[in-house]
């Protein structure tokens, strides 16, 4: 039986439109449309991959009988369509084929931010193609793993950075080692998704900055790259004030240096933290202590004339954003 959903994607003709589509008979959601037949039927797609939806209205009741409830309205997979190996959705079963989870291996974590209102979630799902068009991007798998192997990882949705936290101050390393974050369509293995302070390897002071800019620097100038989703730890010596009359903002981050072998180059990553707090209030307050913050949405990057970056990440969730270090709970744990 296949499982029933409540939210859903609308793309026509490639075009992609990020507000979720909600139920008609539910209760109204901020940032959220309700379905509508002669706008959505035909065009509806599943939240976490490119799976075809259809909308079915339900009915009151069941085998024509008062007394048996009819099912409720939902979204539900087309005939003859499956959710990808890489979303958090699992398929109908077969029978005899109820996915098993190897305890003994890592997670699959899948990011779920449905409505975050920037271009987290359409850069990590989709590329850009000439005239604006979106197409789903297959899953890039870089790992020894079957389609079967894959989904024997535990899957777990992580809706905030917090989620992400949780799970590194109490998961065991080794299952955390083997585990791979999923946004959208794009597939990185947890290690590579947090970007912490030190570690210094691979010639850099600080090497998840460094590993991180080599690839966003082998992208730059392309126009259909949107940057690359992580979650990042930034240090602000100077807060923001909560001004209730200013919903955008920018926090700068403290300096993070950059070295390969070559100290004598004084090369600094510059982060900045882009807020835009119209439709998330908590985010006026988040930044107003000096601290470490744990970002999370797309890292993009410039380069400056003087030689060093500046890394560029817009908020406008407080999902987005946590008071804890994952360098702190790393040297806490494991040393």
């Amino acid at each position: 039986m296949s499982v029933t959903l409540t939210r859903a994607r609308y793309i026509k003709d490639g075009q992609y439109d990020p507000t979720p589509v909600r139920l008609p008979g539910s209760a109204w959601e901020a940032h959220t449309v309700p379905y509508d037949p002669q706008i959505h039927k035909d065009h509806l797609h599943c939240m976490s991959c490119s799976a075809s939806l259809y909308y079915h209205s339900g009915s009151v009741f069941r085998g024509g009988s008062s007394s048996l409830r009819g099912a409720s309205e939902h979204f539900s997979l087309k005939p003859g369509q499956r959710h990808s190996i890489t979303c958090k959705m699992p398929n109908p079963e077969d029978d005899g084929d109820r996915t098993e989870y190897d305890q003994s291996r890592g997670f699959r974590f899948h990011l779920n931010i449905p409505d975050a209102r920037n271009a987290f979630n359409k850069g990590a799902a989709y590329a850009v193609e000439k005239g604006g068009k979106l197409n789903p991007r297959q899953a890039i798998l870089h790992l020894n793993e079957t389609g079967d192997s894959f989904r024997s990882l535990t899957p777990k949705s992580m809706e905030s950075v917090q989620d992400f936290i949780d799970a590194m101050q109490k998961e065991d390393r080794g299952r955390l080692n083997d585990s791979y974050v999923i946004v959208g369509h794009r597939v990185m293995r947890f290690k590579d998704f947090i970007i912490r302070l030190g570690f210094p390897r691979h010639g850099y002071e600080n090497s998840r900055f460094g590993r991180l800019q080599e690839k966003l620097a082998s992208h730059r100038g392309q126009k259909t790259y949107h940057g690359e989703p992580r979650i990042v730890e930034i240090h602000v010596d100077k807060p923001k004030e909560a001004d209730f009359f200013e919903d955008k903002f920018s926090v700068k981050g403290r300096a993070i240096f950059l070295s390969k072998r070559g100290r004598d180059e004084k090369k600094f990553i510059l982060p900045y933290i882009h807020v835009d707090s119209l439709y998330d209030g908590a985010l006026q307050n988040l930044f107003s202590k000096a601290g470490t913050y744990s970002v999370m949405g797309m890292v993009r990057e410039t380069k400056l004339d003087n030689g060093s970056i500046a890394w560029n990440m817009s908020v406008n969730d407080s999902r987005q954003v946590s008071t804890h270090a994952p360098s702190d709970i790393f040297k806490a744990r494991w040393g």
